[in-house]
C-alpha cells in the first residue's frame, strides 16, 4: 500500500522479533503434497518449539534470558544509532508482555523521509475487558454483569445460570506464544461432545456448576501467578485472580 505520508503514534515500547518467513518453493509444495507425513511433523516442530517458550516465562529458566538477549541482538544489529536505539528499547522483561513480529519496522524508523513530529494525541481508547454482547441467561441474569467482578468460565467456555451458552476464546483462553488455533481446535471438541451428549441423553439444555467454574478457573489462575506481567490492559478492573 503507498500512502503520501503516514503518522505512527506509539504508546508503549515493544520489543520487536524477526519475521521468520518466506516464499515457499513450488518444489517444497510438491514435496508437502506428495508425502503429507512431512507437512505433519513440520507442523508438530512449529507447534513444540512455540510450546517451549513457555518453560521461560512460567518457569523463568535460562531461556528467557537466552530470548532476551536474541532480540537485544537483534535491535543493535539494526539500529546503529544510539540515540535512536535507546528510545525504541522497551524497559519491561521481554515476555512479560506480547511482542510485535516485524523484519521492516526497524528500517522503517531508519529511512531518510522518517522524522518525529511535535504532537499529542489524546484519546479514551477501549474498555477492551468489557463484554460487549447483550447476553441474558436464567432469570434475565445479564453475562456482562456476572462477569463484571472477574471474568471466569469453566475450560473458557460454559458459565452457571447461561445453559446452552459456549463462549470461543473465553477468559483465560488467550496466548501470546502460539496459534490461537490449537485453542479453537480443543474447544470445539469439547462442545462437539457436549451436544452429543446432550442430544444421547435427552436433554434440554446442559449447564456448569458453579464450583466446577471456580475449581477450573483457581487451578489455572495458581499457574498464571508463577509469570511475572508488568502493566497491561490485560490484567485490568475485572481480570483478578481467583483464590
Amino acid at each position: 500500500m503507498n500512502v503520501s505520508q503516514l503518522l505512527v503514534f506509539q504508546r508503549t515500547l515493544l520489543w520487536i522479533v524477526p519475521r521468520v518467513d518466506r516464499t515457499i518453493t513450488q518444489w517444497e509444495k510438491n514435496l508437502l503434497a506428495r508425502f503429507p507425513i512431512v507437512k505433519k511433523f513440520i507442523r508438530r516442530s512449529l507447534y513444540w518449539s512455540r510450546e517451549a517458550l513457555v518453560l521461560s516465562f512460567v518457569y523463568r529458566w535460562s531461556l528467557r534470558f537466552i530470548n532476551q538477549a536474541l532480540v537485544i541482538s537483534n535491535l543493535e544489529r539494526e539500529i546503529k544509532d544510539v540515540e535512536l536505539r535507546r528510545k525504541v528499547t522497551a524497559t519491561w522483561d521481554f515476555e512479560c508482555k506480547r511482542a510485535l513480529i516485524s523484519s521492516d519496522w526497524y528500517p522503517t524508523l531508519q529511512k531518510p523521509n522518517t522524522h518525529p513530529v511535535d504532537i499529542i494525541v489524546r484519546a479514551t481508547g477501549f474498555e477492551a475487558q468489557q463484554f460487549a454482547l447483550p447476553i441474558y441467561g436464567i432469570d434475565g441474569c445479564a453475562l456482562a454483569e456476572q462477569w463484571s467482578d472477574t471474568m471466569k468460565a469453566y475450560r473458557a467456555m460454559t458459565e452457571p445460570n447461561f445453559p446452552n451458552l459456549f463462549v470461543l476464546l473465553g477468559p483465560k483462553s488467550r496466548l501470546g506464544h502460539s496459534s490461537v488455533t490449537i485453542m479453537l481446535e480443543a474447544q470445539l471438541k469439547y462442545i462437539t461432545e457436549a451436544l452429543l451428549y446432550t442430544f444421547e441423553n435427552s436433554l434440554g439444555s446442559i449447564e456448569i456448576k458453579d464450583g466446577g467454574r471456580h475449581s477450573w478457573s483457581r487451578n489455572v489462575d495458581g499457574v498464571v501467578t508463577t509469570i511475572r506481567h508488568d502493566f497491561t490492559w490485560i490484567y485490568h478492573e475485572n481480570c483478578t485472580l481467583e483464590k
